[in-house]
């Protein structure tokens, strides 16, 4: 099996190029959850989370493909070794740290048990993931697996746009999303939403970065550094800031 480049960018289906990494893991974990799917149905009708389950399975599915040997919860091998990814492993001599969340939501479907779950937090787990990656890890992906969700109903895109807002970040369902529909009982069924994107790596601006660490230096306080996304749009070390508000 051919491997994406070091570096290279999410790229959508419609791509004659390798894949990248982030499309490979999407594809990966749907095609884990469509071989289970009566484990996938006990789930969804509950809104219980199976980030265990799926993080072993898809472990296995990445070395089925050749790569690996995958880490599990091992640490971060590039930057910040004290924390931990859910998943980590080397394909062409890069190395990959995955962070998967599996967010229930709170839309009633006929079929599903009507329990409240708390998506506000589900969905700020994946952002404050993304962000740790970003600091973490040069090659960082954020997978979650959205449930359960009602079969043409649109609406979970508002949760995609949050975290895309959010982290200043170009993500489309078209690109960035799959869909699985999930059989419930009496023929009525549902639908499971597969997301996976790369998190940008924060890069430093040495001009930036100097005028900083001068005034600071002035003030008798302590060298700052300022890190930026790679599309310098916002610092991403303002992200970082945030989460801790």
């Amino acid at each position: 099996m051919t491997t994406p480049m070091a570096g290279q960018r999410p790229s959508g289906e419609d791509e004659t190029r390798q894949p990248a990494m982030d499309v490979l893991v999407r594809r990966w974990v749907v095609h884990v959850q469509k071989s289970h799917l009566p484990l996938l149905t006990i789930a969804v009708r509950q809104r219980a989370k199976m980030e265990g389950w799926l993080k072993f399975e898809l472990a296995q599915k990445i070395e089925r493909e050749g790569l690996g040997p995958v880490s599990v919860e091992g640490g971060y091998g590039e930057k910040l070794a004290s924390f931990r990814s859910d998943l980590s492993f080397i394909a062409g001599g890069v190395h990959y740290d995955i962070e998967l969340k599996t967010p229930n939501t709170n839309f009633r479907i006929p079929g599903v048990d009507p329990k409240h779950r708390p998506i506000t937090k589900n969905i700020s787990g994946i952002i404050e993931d993304a962000r740790k990656l970003a600091f973490a890890t040069d090659h960082g992906i954020v997978c979650f697996v959205l449930f359960p969700v009602p079969v043409g109903d649109e609406r979970w895109t508002v949760y995609l746009n949050w975290i895309a807002t959010d982290l200043m970040m170009n993500l489309k369902a078209s690109s960035h999303c799959s869909r699985v529909v999930v059989p419930l009982c009496n023929e009525l069924s549902c639908q499971v939403i597969v997301c996976a994107f790369t998190v940008p790596s924060p890069v430093e601006v040495p001009p930036i970065i100097g005028t900083i660490a001068s005034s600071s230096e002035e003030r008798g306080e302590p060298r700052r550094r300022l890190t930026v996304d790679v599309n310098e749009r916002r610092p991403l070390s303002l992200l970082w800031d945030r989460r801790a508000q």
